[in-house]
C-alpha cells in the first residue's frame, strides 16, 4: 500500500474535524501535517515515473537524492510542531493560572487542611472539587502537597479534577492540541518510513562509485580523441 495513502487517512480525519471555532495552533499543526503529505506524493511521483533515458541505478540514485532534502525539511517541520504545541500550551497554562490565582488566605487554607484528619481532608479537597470553590482549590493547587497535609498523587489528581472542573474548556483544547500534534506526529513517521526505503548508504554509494567510474571512461575517450594527443603520437 502507497505511504500516501495512510497519510492521507490521517489528514482527512485531522481536516474532518476543522470548524470555524478551530484554534489557530490546531489549524498550524494540520498545516504542517498537510505539507509532509504533498512531500510523500511527491516523492512517490518520482519514484513511479523513470526518465526514459534512466538506468535503474540513475532512478534510485535520484529518488535518494529528493528523499535526503525531504529528511532535512521533516526535521525542521517536527521542530516547527513542538513549537507550535509548546507555545499554544504556555498560552493556555498561563490562563488556567490566572483562573486559579491564590488569594491572601492561601496560606491559611493549607495550614487548616494541614491540621484535620487525612479522612477529613481528603473530603474537604474533594467538596471543593464539586462546589468549584476556587479559594481553596486555588490554595491546594499553589503549593506541593505537603505544604496541604496530601499525598503527592491525591494531590496531582485533585489538580487535574480542579482544572477539568473550573476550566473544562481550556483543558479541552490542550487535548486536542495534543491530540492533533500526535497525529501530525505520526504522518511524520509514515513520511520518514518512506525516506528511508531510498536510503541504502551501502547502494547509493555503489551508484556513486559506478557513476564516478563511467565519467572517468567517458574523459578518457575524449582525451584520446583530441588533437594534442594525436600530435604526440606522431614521429618528430
Amino acid at each position: 500500500m502507497k505511504k500516501s495513502l495512510a497519510a492521507n487517512k490521517i489528514l482527512e480525519r485531522l481536516q474532518s474535524k476543522i470548524t470555524p471555532e478551530t484554534p489557530t495552533a490546531q489549524l498550524s499543526l494540520i498545516a504542517h501535517a498537510r505539507r509532509v503529505v504533498r512531500a510523500i506524493e511527491s516523492l512517490e511521483s518520482i519514484a513511479s515515473n523513470k526518465a526514459p533515458s534512466e538506468t535503474a541505478e540513475a532512478h534510485y540514485l535520484r529518488i535518494s537524492q529528493n528523499a535526503k532534502k525531504m529528511r532535512a525539511e521533516f526535521t525542521r517541520i517536527n521542530d516547527q510542531l513542538h513549537e507550535v504545541l509548546k507555545s499554544d500550551g504556555e498560552i493556555i497554562h498561563g490562563r488556567i493560572n490566572r483562573i486559579f490565582e491564590p488569594s491572601k488566605h492561601s496560606a491559611e487554607i493549607r495550614a487548616v487542611l494541614r491540621g484535620m484528619t487525612t479522612e477529613a481532608r481528603n473530603k474537604f479537597v474533594l467538596d471543593a472539587v464539586t462546589s468549584a470553590n476556587i479559594e481553596a482549590l486555588s490554595a491546594v493547587r499553589e503549593a506541593p502537597a505537603v505544604l496541604s497535609g496530601l499525598n503527592p498523587d491525591f494531590h496531582g489528581k485533585v489538580i487535574e479534577m480542579a482544572e477539568q472542573k473550573i476550566a473544562p474548556d481550556l483543558v479541552r483544547q490542550l487535548d486536542e492540541n495534543f491530540e492533533v500534534f500526535t497525529a501530525a506526529q505520526t504522518v511524520l513517521g509514515v513520511a520518514e518510513s518512506m525516506t528511508n526505503e531510498y536510503s541504502d548508504p551501502n547502494k547509493i554509494k555503489d551508484i556513486e562509485r559506478r557513476e564516478k567510474n563511467a565519467a572517468q571512461a567517458q574523459k578518457d575517450l575524449e582525451e584520446s580523441l583530441t588533437n594534442q594527443d594525436l600530435e604526440e603520437s606522431l614521429p618528430a
